[in-house]
Parts: C-alpha cells; structure tokens; sequence
C-alpha cells in the first residue's frame, strides 16, 4: 500500500473513532461493552494490507481518547440504600454528589453499598445515573 492511501485510511479511521467517542459524550449512555464493539468495528475493517503503524496509530488513538474520557467525563460511584431510597454517590471530592455531601464517610459508603446490585461500585458518566462500566 502507498503512502497516501495509509494516511487516507488512518485520516478516516481517526474520524470515525473520534465520532464514536463524541456521540458518547454527548449521550452519556453508551456502555464500555458499546463502546469497544464500535470501536472494534472501526479498526478491525481496514482492508488487509493497511501498515501496521497505522493500525497501532489507531490503536493509540483510541487509548487516549478512552484515558481522556476516564479522566473527564467519567466518575467513580457506589449506589447505595439512604433513607430507603437508592442513591448515588460519588468518591470524587469534587462532585456534586460526593458522598460527604450526604454527610456520610467512606465506611458508611462501603457498608450501605453492600445492599445494592453493584456492591463494588462502578463507572458513571458524570452527572447521571448511566453505568459506563
């Protein structure tokens, strides 16, 4: 393959792959399983003889946008029992939603967190109730 049909190939991918990532931003629905399968697609159909640096550019790509997705639109949450309702609360201390804010401490997370469906707590995208994990 010449050199202008693999940056033609790596110029498309790369917009496909930041169209996924930004669709799901925008949503905040999209699961990580959703996420991978689309992302997978994408790089999986590159015709045979595409240049493995290009591949591995895709492959680096999508880590960035996924580390940058961890680290901005991504938070960690357990949901727990309060009050006999199901809620959210976060470990980042700067989240509206920080569990101090409920007035409780991380034992007391831990502790009612052991009634819910996701007694580990999981990935949420920030200001919603999606699980991303």
């Amino acid at each position: 393959m010449n050199i202008s049909k693999a940056l033609e190939i790596r110029y498309r991918k790369t917009n496909a792959i930041w169209s996924i990532f930004n669709s799901a931003t925008i949503s905040r629905t999209i699961h990580h399983s959703q996420l991978m399968g689309r992302l997978i697609d994408v790089k999986d159909n590159v015709p045979n003889d595409t240049p493995k640096w290009v591949r591995y550019y895709l492959d680096g790509y999508s880590q960035a946008l996924l580390d940058s997705l961890h680290k901005y639109e991504l938070e960690f949450c357990y949901t727990i029992k309060c009050d006999d309702e199901l809620i959210v609360v976060s470990t980042h201390s700067e989240s509206p939603r920080h569990y101090s804010k409920y007035g409780l401490t991380v034992k007391e997370v831990h502790d009612l967190s052991k009634e819910s469906d996701h007694p580990d707590g999981n990935f949420y995208w920030k200001g919603t109730d999606n699980i991303f994990f």
